[in-house]
């Protein structure tokens, strides 16, 4: 039976799930009613913050226990700001730390005003359950928020709770989300501000789109960007389309021949395991007759179409060679090796940008090879990692192949082995989390993300409006209920040895992803291979040495093998910068991914500790989402608006 798995990103905090909150069951469900309470809760912290009435803005909130009661589960409210009221990433949890928040903290909220959100049926407030599996009753809406600074949207939920002395029932915040969307006067060219494209009328010695679009691209008769953006996947380009449509100069450098070969080099049959209404970028969403789920080489098409479309400014085949920060001028001096792709020739560029952004992959980057005997002796048919493995060999017929790792990739490459006729064994280190593919699509992402649901923008309001510890006791419940649904599979994967995990505190997959990084598998068919016999597994011991025609295992077996492929994951771009910048990555730096104490995300998105240093990476909503928040915060900087 599959029990926890609590390691996490080291470092990082393992929060607990929320408790849920003991509510009373509203007397009436009318949208009307929904309305009113919503109402009557912003009327009073519209009032309150502009007033400096800390303590009367936290009393709206969900108490740890009752007024006058010495009993209480836990649950309290929370407010998760993402740059509405600073110019960091913030979750409050409970009255006194939303109090002391708002009485310390250098805000930009004294003109602040929240307003109903009724522009859409999904938007407007409603009566729901928060919990997916008994339910809890309370009220949902979004908002329209703004401040001095700039105009964003935001998310309540709230219930109603009954005092334990006197018995009154009050609605009370559990949870508030405001989200910064734009500066005042420095709004997105998109839309009514967008470009008029080439001039019309009689012009002397008039270039051609081609040939503007040249300078624009060798930055010729200016300084240079203000932002160098690091690599050219999801994470990359969409920070710098971001930037572009608030007037940034940016240069996006790639490593490779072309933007998108970041996933056209991957093996031969990947395909994303995230579907099409997740997985839309910002300003350039997918066809409605695109596929549910994309193959590596659609989406890398996709990806450089994407560059091409926005005109964004990518130099392929160019590397960071050094990065140093000019403290006296307040900006980098980098220097970039560029290879000129039609005569191969190097030549080394000097920029000094105000701004740098690691966009490597967030667990995408270097994949060394263990450092264990016999590696240089195998005289197999092949030995690599993962990421240089592209199909199974032909003429399979009698071979034998081992997948050391049990997670995406190698169970991916396991069943593309078993498929082409080989025996194939998977080393399985730890333990897994497994889910299948239709159960992930329909829990996991229904109602936000799916056929015919809200905008892409709705959907990533609501889910990233969840505190973590939220998040995580939803995730919970969602993972129990998967695993009734998935009963079947996960049994026949036990019963061939196969050792499962529900990962952190048994919130399954989104929190292992968030927490961890790796460690799960949405199974799209390897599941079943290994529960029919088809893929074997041996559990619970490391490789130890390579040998010519096999691997030694940590208990003494000795696999044989024409082909090995270690499937053990990737450095994340936190060790790339430590390469790269040496001294000038801060010291109290502490890596990428998971949870900080207050359950917002270490290291990327928000300031790092040192000036114009940024990280953004995750799959294609986060780095949908999270681009708008790291281009605002350049933006602000670069016009002295956030001089931090």
């Amino acid at each position: 039976m599959s029990s926890p798995d609590d390691r996490v990103v080291p470092g990082s905090h393992n929060l607990p799930p929320a408790p849920w909150p003991t509510v009373v069951l509203p007397s009436t469900q009318a949208d009307s009613d929904a309305e009113s309470v919503i109402q009557g809760l912003l009327d009073q912290l519209n009032y309150s913050l502009p007033r400096d009435e800390h303590d009367n803005v936290a009393s709206l909130f969900l108490a740890e226990k009752p007024e006058n009661s010495t009993s209480g589960n836990g649950a309290c409210g929370f407010w998760r700001d993402h740059l509405m009221l600073s110019w960091t990433l913030r979750t409050l949890k409970g009255r006194d730390n939303i109090a002391r928040w708002l009485k310390t903290e250098t805000l930009h909220w004294k003109t602040i005003q929240f307003t109903i959100d009724t522009s859409s049926p999904f938007r407007k407030p409603k009566f729901t359950d928060f919990r997916p599996k008994q339910g809890i009753p309370g009220v949902q809406a979004f908002l329209k928020v703004k401040t001095l600074v700039g105009w964003g949207r935001g998310v309540i939920r709230a219930v109603k709770v009954s005092r334990e002395v006197g018995g009154a029932e009050e609605w009370h915040i559990w949870t508030l989300f405001t989200s910064l969307e734009g500066i005042f006067r420095h709004e997105e060219l998109t839309g009514p501000k967008r470009s008029k494209g080439p001039e019309q009328g009689e012009v002397v010695g008039r270039k051609t789109w081609k040939e503007l679009r040249k300078a624009e691209i060798e930055f010729e008769g200016v300084e240079g960007p203000d932002v160098v953006v690091i690599g050219a996947g999801q994470a990359g380009l969409t920070a710098a389309a971001r930037l572009k449509m608030l007037g940034v100069s940016t240069l996006i450098i790639e490593k490779n021949k072309a933007v998108g070969d970041s996933w056209r080099k991957r093996y031969d049959h990947l395909v994303l395991h995230d579907p099409v209404w997740y997985d839309h970028l910002p300003y350039y969403p997918f066809p409605e007759s695109w596929p549910v789920f994309s193959s590596k080489d659609k989406i890398a098409d996709w990806v450089e179409s994407y560059a091409k479309a926005l005109d964004l400014v990518v130099w392929t085949q160019t590397q960071l060679v050094s990065a140093s920060w000019d403290a006296s001028a307040n900006r980098w001096i980098v220097s970039l090796r560029r290879r000129n792709l039609e005569t191969d020739e190097e030549k080394i560029r000097v920029f000094h940008p105000k701004h740098i952004v690691f966009a490597t992959g967030h667990h995408s980057g270097k994949a060394p090879l263990p450092d264990i005997p016999g590696i240089d002796t195998f005289q197999g048919d092949l030995l690599c990692h993962s990421s240089e493995f592209h199909r199974a060999p032909l003429n399979s017929k009698g071979k034998s192949a081992v997948v050391i790792g049990a997670c995406t990739s190698g169970l991916d490459i396991a069943q593309e082995f078993a498929e082409q006729g080989y025996d194939v064994t998977v080393v399985q280190r730890s333990t897994t989390y497994v889910v299948s593919s239709d159960g992930a699509v329909k829990l996991l992402y229904g109602g936000l993300y799916e056929e015919g649901g809200p905008p892409v923008e709705d959907g990533d309001l609501a889910m990233w409006s969840l505190p973590s510890e939220i998040l995580k006791a939803v995730q919970v419940d969602l993972t129990d209920i998967l695993a009734e649904r998935d009963k079947a599979i996960l049994d026949g994967l036990e019963h061939a040895g196969f050792k499962l995990d529900r990962g952190p505190n048994g919130a399954g997959l989104v929190c292992k992803y968030f927490q961890r990084g790796c460690g799960y598998y949405i199974d799209v068919g390897a599941a079943q291979m290994i529960a029919d016999g088809k893929i074997k597994v041996k559990h619970g011991v490391e490789p130890v040495e390579v040998l010519p025609w096999g691997v030694k295992l940590s208990d003494g077996t000795v696999l044989q093998a024409d082909s090995v492929v270690f499937a053990t994951g990737y450095d994340n771009m936190g060790t790339t910068a430590r390469e790269l910048l040496g001294d000038d990555l801060p010291p109290t730096f502490q890596g990428i991914w998971g949870w900080n104490e207050e359950g917002e995300m270490r290291g990327v998105w928000g300031p790092t500790g040192h000036p114009g240093l940024w990280f953004h990476g995750g799959n294609f909503a986060l780095c949908r989402y999270y681009s708008r928040l790291i281009a605002l915060q350049i933006k602000a900087r670069l016009i002295g608006l956030n001089p931090a």
